[in-house]
């Protein structure tokens, strides 16, 4: 279902884009994109700390630990989920959104050059 719902707001995305103006996609695209980069970034960065911090004050935190994080959630308390796991979702759909504002300045630039 929710792979369903990606397809349609990306197809919207790009219906979108294409009614507006080459340049005007390329600016807004970059805009978004760089914003949500900025905000995912820093949700990103918040999401790790919180979640280096509870599991490592119980020594449950294995090494190179960050290359995989999503799958030590199971570890985490309820306590540290309601803490760590809000950066998480933010982070994640800023990247969606980053995704998006990248379409959108693939189309306009698609569209001026050809």
């Amino acid at each position: 279902m929710r792979e369903s719902v990606l397809v349609v707001v990306v197809i919207i995305a790009l219906l979108t884009t294409a009614a507006l103006d080459p340049v005007t996609g390329v600016r807004g695209g970059l805009v978004v994109a760089t914003a949500f980069l900025l905000l995912g970034s820093i949700a990103g960065a918040v999401y790790h700390r919180r979640l280096h911090r509870a599991l490592s004050a119980r020594d449950a935190l294995p090494k190179r630990w960050w290359i995989e994080p999503t799958k030590l959630h199971g570890a985490l308390t309820d306590d540290e989920r309601v803490r760590t796991m809000p950066a998480f979702y933010v982070g994640a759909a800023a990247f969606g959104v980053c995704v998006l504002g990248c379409v959108a300045m693939v189309s306009g630039l698609l569209r001026l050059v050809l």
